[in-house]
């Protein structure tokens, strides 16, 4: 026979008429125990607060006076046949001993409100419909496999040993609302595979640990949600939350969420997750010095998923701050007026990330460190509108590969300090760029090769890329552009004059290519620099004259080739501007006479006589005027041998002068090829005189000149010279 103190007899009396003991603060015990079996209150003395250190707002009375055994209470719940529905409703007590409930099957709730557990509580394999440790202060708690019909209630517990939760299953929610969790050798709270049908609620939640992780809740299964609100996790030598596999409707890490961890593993970890509802971490801080505040790879959000409205994350390391490679959100990632910083890394790593909605990186988003998107497939927009992206060292947005199925928009004041790289990106709306300020002083501002863009990209408006090396600031070779290609009023820069400001080589544009090459402002003392080789576009290019495109080719491009002439020449012809079109071939081959290779020295001279006197085919009319003035001067020739007496007539046994009828003709038939008056049958220069020998010889260089100029009139009139 177990002998009862009064408190233990009272609490026995209280569980069998379904009554709370409620041990009260302000009156004085009786003498002695009632004699009655049955009682609505116990009353007993209080003396002098002794407060529990490390507990100033959980005040210990005098621990004789308030004492329940452990053993008592299971000795009660082994035998619950002639207890009320109502079960144990004990408040205020010191509960002496283990209380150790493992094992037990019991089918009345435990109600342990405000008091004082001297050990370890063990609730393993036990089932109870209810529990409630309310406000109660306890050492250590396990409760493996732990099964509850309906609520777990652990609002304001203080627990200094750790919670084991694991795999439990609660068929209620889980309440932990201003819980007090520490963790000196173990998981503040550990409940690894719980199950919940209801919510766990942990607003206001403070949880620390000495060991490598505060909260464990990996592959736990939350039917409801999962609230953290206000709740404030810390590890100084690991892990803060770590829930891997979670399954939650829900999560709410926000209003204040604060999480501070130390490692490569992350301060919270949601790898593996699935939330079927929403993610919401907005006005949340997460830290780690040495590793990822947060970890979601692979996770997966069926709605939005919400880093925003003062969200703050600071990571350390290669891994990165935030990761969420490989993760799928079927809504939208929201980083509105989120700061995520990375001393050494990546801020945000999201390789490979599937997000069906928008990523919104905008209203004063802020990101020290790499942006990394590459292999990511957005669904909807990609947004980076007045954004602020920092990685002096290296890539400031690395987006390579990425499938954008909406719009992408770095534009209304985005700003980007290191490279942006959308190398072999596809983006199905347009990309825009307006009013955006680029720079990276160790290379590349922008990197867009071989990208595809179904609709308009504007790089213009207040665009600013200032960039050095010698690969170049803007670089867009083998894109795809579907829409038009604007620059208007863009400025691109660099302070090293060997370096490329703008590289289009084989570019396809589908509409129009604006290029205001006289607004293209570079650093004084630098000459801007493209690279136009196989650029292709759509009409005549706005924004500049015929003569500022053939002062770019000739004086900006980085070496000679013939498509950017051809190309802009096809377009004027296309639009019938013939005399333009001819003004841009004939500059292509002075272009290419300067700088290109004819094949040595005779070639070159080729090549400037046929430029001088036909302009390459294009002004044949020179050679024509040529042809006249060699007809000029046979005429004049022809007349000066006649005024000197040695035009004669052949055909007569007598020699007569010529007539000046006769004299013109025989001009024109030794100036003119293919070209026959007569007159040179009947009129010949008289070679017995010295005179007319020398008439003679001159006439064969009108001869000459004659066929030379006719010949280049033909082959430029007829086209031969400009096939060739």
């Amino acid at each position: 026979m177990i002998e009862l103190n009064a408190n233990e007899t009272s609490l026995v009396n209280a569980a069998e008429v379904g009554e709370k003991l409620t041990l009260p603060a302000d009156m004085l015990p009786p003498e002695e125990p009632p004699a009655t079996d049955h009682f609505t209150a116990i009353q007993l003395p209080v003396f002098p607060r002794l407060v529990l250190p490390g507990n100033p707002r959980k005040p210990e009375y005098d621990v004789e006076l308030r004492t329940i055994r452990g053993s008592i209470i299971r000795k009660i719940l082994c035998d619950t046949s002639n207890l009320s529905p109502r079960g144990i409703r004990l408040s205020g007590a010191v509960v002496a001993g283990p209380l150790d409930l493992s094992d037990l099957q019991v089918t009345v709730p435990l109600i342990l409100t405000s008091c004082r557990f001297q050990g370890t509580i063990a609730l393993k394999r036990a089932s109870f419909p209810h529990i409630s440790l309310m406000e109660s202060i306890a050492d250590d708690i396990d409760a493996k496999y732990l099964t509850i019909e309906h609520d777990l209630n652990l609002f304001g517990l203080e627990c200094s040993g750790g919670l084991d939760l694991t795999d439990t299953h609660i068929k209620g929610s889980v309440n932990l609302r201003r819980a007090r969790l520490a963790g000196d050798y173990r998981p503040a709270l550990e409940a690894d595979r719980i199950q919940v049908d209801g919510t766990v609620v942990a607003t206001d939640l403070r949880a620390n640990s000495k060991t490598n992780e505060t909260i464990r809740l990996v592959g736990a299964n939350i039917a409801g949600q999962l609230n953290l609100k206000s709740a404030e996790i810390t590890n100084a030598s690991g892990v803060a939350l770590v829930a891997d596999g979670l399954q939650a409707r829900d999560v709410y890490l926000n209003d204040g969420f604060s999480a501070r961890g130390v490692g490569e593993l992350g301060a919270v970890r949601l790898s593996g997750a699935n939330i079927t509802g929403h993610a919401n971490l907005s006005d949340a801080t997460i830290s780690n010095p040495s590793g990822p505040a947060l970890d979601g790879q692979r996770l997966r959000a069926d709605h939005d998923f919400v880093l925003c409205d003062n969200f703050s994350a600071e990571g350390g390391g290669a891994l990165g701050a935030i990761r969420l490679a490989g993760a799928h959100i079927a809504g939208q990632l929201n980083m509105q007026s989120a700061t995520i910083s990375n001393r050494n890394g990546p801020a945000l790593a999201a390789d490979q990330i599937h997000v069906e909605g928008s990523i919104a990186c905008v209203t004063e988003f802020q990101a020290k460190g790499e942006v990394c998107l590459t292999g990511a497939h957005i669904g909807g927009q990609l947004q980076f509108s007045g954004a602020s992206v920092s990685e002096p060292n290296g890539n400031a947005i690395n987006a390579d590969g990425i499938r954008v199925d909406g719009g992408a928009f770095l534009d209304d004041g985005f700003i980007a300090e290191g490279s942006l790289r959308f190398i072999g990106a596809r983006i199905t709306g347009q990309l825009a760029f307006r009013n955006a300020a680029l720079n990276n002083p160790k290379g590349t501002a922008l990197a867009l090769h071989g990208m595809q863009v179904h609709g308009d990209v504007f790089l213009d408006e207040g665009f600013h890329a200032q960039g050095a090396g010698n690969t170049g600031v803007v670089l867009l070779h083998r894109a795809q552009i579907h829409g038009l290609l604007s620059f208007k009023n863009a400025i691109i820069r660099t302070d090293d004059k060997d370096c490329l400001h703008l590289g289009l080589s084989r570019t396809h544009i589908g509409a129009s290519l604006t290029l205001p090459i006289s607004h293209l402002r570079t650093n004084s003392g630098t000459r801007f620099r493209v690279d136009l080789d196989g650029l292709t576009y759509s009409g005549i290019p706005r924004g500049a004259s015929t003569k500022e495109w053939i002062n770019l080719l000739r004086e900006c491009t980085v070496a000679y080739v013939a498509q950017p002439y051809q190309q802009i020449a096809s377009a004027h012809r296309a639009a019938g501007h013939e005399h333009d079109a001819r003004r841009v071939f004939v500059a292509q081959q002075n272009d290419l006479r300067r700088r290109g290779d004819l094949g040595g020295p005779f070639r070159r001279l080729v090549h400037w006589a046929s430029g001088v006197l036909i302009g390459y085919g294009f002004h044949s009319w020179r050679a024509l005027g040529g042809l006249l003035a060699s007809v000029f001067l046979s005429i004049v020739l022809t007349y000066s041998a006649s005024a000197s007496g040695v035009t004669i007539h052949t055909q007569n046994a007598r020699p007569t002068s010529c007539k000046p009828i006769e004299v013109l003709g025989l001009a024109i038939d030794q100036a003119v090829p293919l070209v026959k008056t007569g007159s040179k049958q009947l009129c010949q220069i008289d070679t017995n005189k010295s005179v007319g020998q020398f008439y003679f010889a001159a006439s064969w260089s009108t001869q000459l000149l004659g066929w030379a100029f006719a010949t280049l009139f033909v082959a430029g009139f007829t086209g031969i010279v400009r096939k060739k």
